[in-house]
């Protein structure tokens, strides 16, 4: 009788633990679906629909998004729409409260599990907001790709049943995860059909950066000046000025809050750049700044648009040099010249001194100045070969390179450098001060730098 008792007793738990381990017909539809497999698990969904009346609505939504993946759009038509309906039943408005409080407090990961109830409840819920942010939480958790198939399947199957507000913000949210999978042509066209139902400055910056993208720049440029010009967006409007000509510039100082006294400014250190002064540009620059704080946004704007529009590497790397102040870059495109001639050597000379290589320095100005009769580079290259004795100490050898420079070119910048080396007697910090003193007095043109030496030297 115990031996009965205890087989029955183990018959009755092994039928429990059967019972317990039986696979239901959702988890079957579920794994058929994450396999890929979306035929199986529609006949496993559909089972679900006319088993479990409670399930219905997300049998159907389910059987639709596999209809969908199979690109049977008609079918997947057909499951939405036995469940987009027009109530909206309190414990929906509950879970859509619960999910927006948790996806405005940044837990993505927390509101989804409520948006997937209300979207396989009824997708088009709120007029579609429900849906729009279920596939901005999709996005955070399971990241683009995913994000973009429930986007399209929003678009494609449900147009008809949401307001224009919502499709929206479907189209737009959809171009630009499009955007970001620099998929730049479809991402476009979404933009595009977004564009009708509302006439927004988001819409046409991201549009202008997809123009921008595929190298359409006119494109680009009228889409960044209607974002701006829509929603006074700082972004877009630096985005505009970007690709303007000095020209466009000086006829929109009013719409970039440019000053005309720092753009004139500006104007005239181009002028130095383009004859090849580049001491003079910086001199111009810093005044402009002195102007107006804008003048730096014009320098890097300036030196963005020459490095696109240059066509040699002498004219790139002087870029890098005196507009940038990217050494690096500079030097790489200096060193990498075939033929560098007289002005790729002087202006190598001239890095190579501000970086400290002074005894190489020498080698490439001393050869510019040997190959050119040109006065603005052979002032330069005394100049910068004055500024490398200098720096070694070698004041005598310095202020001979420097008043050598003057005479070639007399607005040269070697004031403040006369000045440095006579404040430097006067301190007592440099020897044969008197000799040097009589060397300015009797070689430099610079009368500025006389009135200098008779107020703080003599007498």
């Amino acid at each position: 009788m115990m031996l009965k008792t205890r087989i029955m007793l183990l018959l009755t738990v092994l039928i429990l633990i059967a019972g317990c381990s039986k696979t239901s017909d959702w988890e079957k539809a579920t794994r058929y679906y994450e396999a890929g497999k979306y035929k199986s698990a529609i006949k496993y969904f559909t089972k679900v629909r006319e088993d479990t009346p409670s399930r219905e609505n997300s049998a159907d939504y389910m059987i639709g998004e596999c209809y969908f993946k199979l690109e049977e759009y008609t079918k997947a038509k057909e499951a939405f729409k036995r469940i987009i309906v027009p109530q909206q039943t309190d414990n929906l408005v509950k879970l859509y409260m619960k999910a927006l409080w948790e996806f405005n407090g940044g837990f993505h990961d927390k509101a989804l599990p409520f948006l997937e109830i209300i979207v396989q409840t009824n997708p088009t819920f709120k007029e579609g907001n429900a849906f729009f942010y279920f596939i901005r939480a999709t996005k955070t958790v399971h990241g683009v790709e995913k994000a973009m198939e429930k986007a399209r399947m929003g678009i494609e199957l449900f147009p008809g049943n949401i307001e224009e507000k919502g499709m929206l913000n479907l189209y737009n949210l959809y171009g630009t995860m499009l955007m970001e999978a620099e998929k730049w042509a479809q991402a476009e066209e979404y933009l595009k059909k977004a564009l009708p139902l509302k006439d927004d400055f988001l819409i046409r910056y991201n549009l202008g950066i997809v123009y921008e993208k595929t190298n359409r720049i006119e494109d680009a440029k009228v889409q960044y000046f209607q974002a701006f010009v829509l929603g006074d967006m700082d972004e877009a409007r630096w985005k505009y000025f970007k690709y303007m000509s000095l020209e466009e510039i000086g006829d929109n100082l009013e719409l970039l809050k440019f000053s005309a006294d720092g753009y004139n400014t500006f104007k005239t250190a181009v002028g130095m750049f383009d004859a090849g002064r580049f001491e003079m540009f910086r001199y111009w620059i810093q005044k402009g700044l002195e102007k107006d704080l804008n003048v730096e946004k014009l320098l890097y704007q300036w030196g963005d648009r020459l490095l696109s529009i240059s066509k040699s590497d002498l004219e790139k790397a002087n870029v890098y040099h005196y507009v940038k102040g990217d050494g690096e870059s500079a030097e790489k495109l200096y060193r990498s010249i075939e033929n560098p001639g007289v002005h790729a050597d002087l202006n190598f000379g001239i890095l190579l001194v501000k970086a400290g290589n002074f005894e190489k320095s020498e080698q490439y100005l001393s050869k510019a100045a040997v190959a050119s009769e040109d006065n603005i580079v052979l002032s330069r290259s005394c100049f910068y070969r004055g500024l490398s004795r200098l720096n070694q100490n070698n004041i005598k050898g310095a202020l001979e390179r420097f008043l050598e420079a003057e005479k070639k070119d007399h607005s040269i910048m070697t004031l403040g450098f006369f000045q440095g080396i006579l404040t430097g007697i006067r301190k007592g910090d440099i020897k044969d001060g008197d000799a040097i003193i009589d060397m300015l007095l009797k070689h430099s043109r610079d009368k500025e730098i006389k009135k200098w030496i008779g107020q703080n030297l003599k007498g």
